[in-house]
């Protein structure tokens, strides 16, 4: 069984006492959120911007309103793609580490180990090249 949740934050914040939202931590509007209720500490891990939404869209759009979707896809659009992929985290995010490097051993909880390998890596999708005349294997 499939369960999504999704969740739309709206794009202003007239409308947020008819929602379960923290305005206070908010990075950015206009986006669905994948994640809900992450705890004590972690509230903030509900308001990241990251590009899981539009797999839920093609599994199950119907739970979607279109004029939302769009602003999320064209927002996804301007702020997570990349020249080769999506960004992973929004640049904006208080968590986002855009250096990545393993063999850091500093004391860092956020990037030691290269324990942020999801803020700096893009999400490709990989496809089969062939040349002219040629097979690809």
């Amino acid at each position: 069984m499939l369960i999504l949740l999704i969740s739309y934050l709206q794009t202003g914040a007239t409308e947020d006492s008819l929602y379960d939202v923290n305005p206070a931590i908010i990075n950015r509007r206009g986006i669905y959120k994948d994640v809900y209720g992450s705890g004590a500490g972690r509230e903030w891990s509900d308001y990241q911007f990251r590009p899981n939404f539009p797999i839920a869209m093609t599994v199950a759009p119907e739970l979607f309103d279109t004029r939302h979707a769009l602003h999320a896809l064209r927002l996804a659009d301007q702020v997570l793609r990349g020249p080769l992929g999506m960004k992973t985290l929004d640049p904006s995010d208080m968590q986002y580490r855009p250096q990545y490097d393993n063999s850091n051993d500093s004391t860092d909880p956020s990037v030691a180990k290269g324990l942020n390998y999801h803020n700096v890596s893009v999400a490709i999708s990989f496809y089969h090249l062939t040349s002219e005349g040629s097979e690809g294997t």
